[in-house]
């Protein structure tokens, strides 16, 4: 991060923060621009959970990142991928949390490269953070998570937050509101489909070269 600000001073680029940018935004600068790239990545994707009772009681995983929101000491993260276990690892070393992951799949670091799988693998073993594969996630309430396994037994994991870090949606909703607004649009990294740090840097880099 260090490194692109840096270079987005040198080379002169204008930063503009803390500007949430939509349709209105849009139409006040409308005839500015020629270009707009949308690189606003992804979200939870909060409705592949929408049937689970009590699911607007889980954080998004993204909160929970950015320091925005600050879970309880007892945590279930719904999600064995990079951004659960990421998450998990973290709450677990640097805040000493009891960390539980439910993940659906039969393997936890499902959309983790396969060079780096066996690093979570570890570090989820060395920091002792169970992991319940082929669960899925039945019930949220105060007292913490419901999860069923493969053969429909019911466990509950008593927890004080349930964090949210399955799936992930792109931010398609700019391409919409922008369509008509902007002779040329395009759409970078997770914005067009949730993958990586390196196919986003990709992305960007071929763009803009094109541009």
């Amino acid at each position: 991060v260090s490194h692109y600000e840096v270079m987005a001073r040198k080379l002169g680029i204008e930063l503009r923060l803390g500007t949430e940018v939509h349709a209105k935004f849009m139409r006040s600068v409308l005839h500015t621009y020629d270009v707009c790239v949308v690189a606003a990545g992804a979200r939870v994707d909060r409705d592949r959970f929408a049937a689970v009772a009590g699911a607007q009681r889980m954080i998004d995983a993204l909160d929970v990142a950015h320091g925005r929101v600050q879970p309880g000491r007892r945590v279930v993260v719904v999600g064995g991928g990079k951004i659960g276990l990421t998450i998990a690892e973290a709450l677990r070393k640097r805040q000493g949390a009891e960390v539980t992951v439910v993940e659906a799949d039969r393997r936890i670091a499902g959309d983790v490269k396969p060079a780096f799988k066996w690093r979570h693998a570890s570090w989820v073993e060395e920091l002792g953070i169970p992991c319940l594969t082929s669960h899925r996630l039945v019930k949220v309430d105060a007292g913490g998570a419901t999860v069923c396994d493969a053969k429909g037994v019911q466990t509950v994991i008593p927890a004080d937050s349930v964090i949210l870090a399955a799936g992930a949606a792109p931010a398609h909703e700019l391409f919409h509101e922008f369509e008509w607004m902007v002779d040329e649009l395009h759409g970078v990294g997770d914005a067009l489909i949730p993958r990586g740090l390196e196919q986003a840097i990709q992305d960007g880099y071929r763009l803009g070269v094109r541009l």
